[in-house]
């Protein structure tokens, strides 16, 4: 695909935007995911144990969201 892209005359922003980046956006998108479900998962533990710790040294993604979303509106 590289060398047909390169036989039409594509320079290399081109064919990376046009036939690199399409192949590898299935990989990108699996490790995004399992990443996230990943740092769900977690959660409970951090929530349960430290509660985001002194300092929010041990917050995580998911213990900021809930954090923000269970806050009490401000003025």
């Amino acid at each position: 695909m590289h060398e047909a892209a390169s036989i039409d005359g594509a320079g290399p922003v081109r064919r990376f935007w046009s036939v690199t980046r399409p192949l590898l956006a299935p990989a990108f998108t699996t490790n995004l995911m399992l990443s996230i479900i990943g740092g769900l998962k977690l959660f409970d533990q951090v929530y349960a144990l430290t509660g985001g710790g002194p300092g929010h040294a041990t917050d995580t993604i998911s213990t900021l969201l809930h954090k923000d979303a269970c806050a009490p509106p401000g003025p």
